[in-house]
């Protein structure tokens, strides 16, 4: 029982890293359903049929999706420290349901569970999801039947390791950043992970970029051809 313990977080472990490049970025239903197509080796992330994704080979939630229309009441909330948390649902019927229990599971040994948020339900526009990233499960409240996730901290960001470039971990934590609610008053002792000037800036470019879609924030022009893009990173200061 012990070896599938380790088995199962060395895989989630392996899934976790190749999916950094991934976590704070809008994706769509076929990247998480048929995962095997976009990066080798990772079946899917989550198969969209339900909120509670547990792969068979292991006794933990491999990912959870919060959907714009369910019967549930999952809410998403921002941190000041600039994390977020999300107050979700579990499924009807009690926590000896296997989906349940894999989230109990991630509780109770500490297993981080990827985290999804369908950001469109538009068919005709497209159906799109943010991969928010990896969360733990603090608190399960009986009465409510909901899971307390919170985003990873720092000591979590450390355990990517393994060969995991530092500029990746820089990229992940900006786009995170950059999608969360403004917060003027941010205490920065608490960052979730603490580069270099040099380095963040040399990140700055891309996740602005990818965050406006190569658009002008302002006129909402866009000029993008294969690598040559016309927009611009910059900080925008009041005069």
């Amino acid at each position: 029982m012990v070896s599938k313990i380790i088995k199962d977080s060395d895989i989630r472990w392996d899934i976790f890293r190749a999916l950094l490049p991934f976590f704070g970025t809008i994706v769509t239903p076929s990247f998480l359903k048929r995962t095997q197509e976009y990066i080798s080796g990772i079946e899917r992330v989550h198969p969209l049929i339900e909120g509670i994704y547990k792969p068979k080979w292991s006794k933990y939630a491999l990912s959870i999706a919060s959907m714009q229309v369910n019967p549930y009441s999952d809410k998403l909330e921002y941190l000041n420290d600039g994390r977020w948390r999300i107050s979700y649902s579990a499924k009807s019927g009690g926590t000896h349901i296997a989906q349940n229990k894999a989230l109990v599971n991630c509780m109770t040994d500490k297993e981080p569970v990827i985290v999804l948020l369908q950001t469109s339900n538009d068919k005709r526009l497209g159906i799109k999801y943010r991969l928010l990233g990896l969360g733990l499960i603090n608190h399960f409240d009986p009465v409510k039947e909901q899971f307390d996730i919170h985003h990873i901290d720092s000591e979590f960001l450390n355990r990517f390791g393994n060969g995991v470039q530092e500029k990746l971990l820089v990229e992940y934590s900006m786009r995170e950043a950059a999608f969360e609610e403004f917060h003027p008053f941010v205490n920065e002792e608490k960052a979730i992970y603490k580069v270099s000037k040099v380095k963040r800036e040399q990140s700055f470019k891309k996740i602005i970029l990818e965050q406006y879609d190569h658009s002008c924030s302002v006129t909402g022009m866009k000029f993008k051809y294969n690598n040559i893009v016309e927009a611009q990173a910059a900080h925008i200061k009041n005069l």
